[in-house]
């Protein structure tokens, strides 16, 4: 009779492919690498430099995607993103055309061995 034997590293790994590949979804991954102060008098604001990648992402609304508010029904705005690569704070993600900034520091699933972030959408 066989029993439990501990998690299967190589069957994990080949349904983490089989998810990202089928259920992921491409988003453009803006990596932040520094930023410079401007100069106000010259007519120069503060100016962010980002990286950008095309990454496969798994994301999903931590609420409801739409909700009833006296202004009308308003789209959901906080989503929870997993994906291979580490997000950090300042990055943002743009996904179908909306951006989200990456709203929590990145937290690492032991199984998998993937990232899991939460995101918010990005001021206009």
């Amino acid at each position: 009779m066989a029993g439990y034997r501990g998690p299967d590293a190589q069957r994990i790994r080949a349904q983490t492919t089989n998810i990202f590949q089928y259920a992921g979804q491409t988003a453009l991954w803006q990596h932040f690498v520094s930023a410079s102060g401007g100069t106000p008098a010259a007519g120069l604001t503060n100016t962010l430099y980002f990286r950008e990648t095309i990454i496969t992402a798994l994301l999903s609304n931590l609420q409801q995607p739409e909700g009833a508010t006296p202004a009308g029904m308003l789209a959901a705005s906080r989503f929870s993103v997993i994906t291979q690569e580490r997000l950090e704070r300042d990055d943002r993600l743009v996904w179908n055309g909306v951006d989200l900034r990456i709203d929590s520091d990145p937290v690492t699933s032991r199984i998998t061995n993937l990232w899991v972030s939460e995101a918010v959408r990005a001021d206009p």
